[in-house]
């Protein structure tokens, strides 16, 4: 700064008696302080909330030592205060879209996660990785799987992988049967006539009357019957 100057001007907003307040370029103004020059470029502009809190918060976006953290929640609350797009927030911080679509998923980490990330106790490739387990508590038991076992990015990878992969094999015979039991309870309701209840291994039907019960007992019958005679 002290070779080049104030490639850009600092932006201020008049609050009255001679005075202004700056909106964007504090730490330009402090380094040019301690520079002790006496003049450097500003823009005036005229004082509005909803703009100077944008303009600050694109500026806070600028600095080089922010952590992704925090460049995560001024995306947030551009988009949640202003009605930014992230194609918006792109354009204004002079980044990629996916860039600031993947900085935003980091706000769906559990707060002892982020905790993590923020005090370097885990990488942002094991933040990533985090955040396929949906649950927090999931999320905390692999996190601390990953500081006591000192565990590489590659290495939560692949064990959080294998723990979706068990869970979604655990699931699999739970579909089977709810989908047998979506298929099967309206046929034997409209066979029966009665509500159908398909619960594991039982099979509840519901008769309202005795006069009801005793069709059910005939139907049943019936149907014991149909399939004696297809054995034979």
């Amino acid at each position: 700064m002290a070779t080049h100057g104030i490639l850009e001007p600092i932006v201020v907003c008049p609050i009255g008696n001679d005075r202004y307040q700056i909106i964007a370029g504090e730490r330009r103004f402090r380094a040019a302080r301690r520079l002790e020059w006496s003049h450097i470029p500003v823009v005036v502009r005229d004082a509005h909330a909803q703009t100077n809190t944008i303009l600050a918060l694109v500026e806070n976006l600028q600095r080089s030592d922010l952590h992704v953290l925090e460049e995560a929640d001024a995306y947030a609350q551009l988009q949640r205060d202003h009605g930014f797009s992230q194609g918006e927030i792109a354009k204004h911080v002079g980044k990629s879209r996916p860039a600031i679509a993947n900085a935003l998923r980091l706000l769906r980490l559990g707060d002892l996660s982020r905790s993590a990330l923020a005090a370097g106790e885990i990488e942002m490739g094991h933040a990533r990785a985090l955040l396929a387990l949906q649950e927090t508590e999931e999320q905390n038991e692999c996190l601390n799987a990953i500081r006591s076992g000192n565990w590489s990015v590659r290495r939560t990878e692949n064990e959080i992988k294998q723990r979706l992969d068990r869970k979604k094999a655990d699931q699999e015979p739970l579909k089977v049967v709810r989908k047998v039991e979506s298929i099967c309870s309206p046929e034997l309701e409209r066979y029966f006539g009665v509500e159908v209840i398909l619960k594991g291994r039982q099979i509840r039907l519901k008769a309202k009357s005795p006069a009801d019960a005793k069709i059910i007992l005939e139907k049943m019958s019936q149907w014991a019957n149909q399939a004696e005679g297809s054995k034979a």
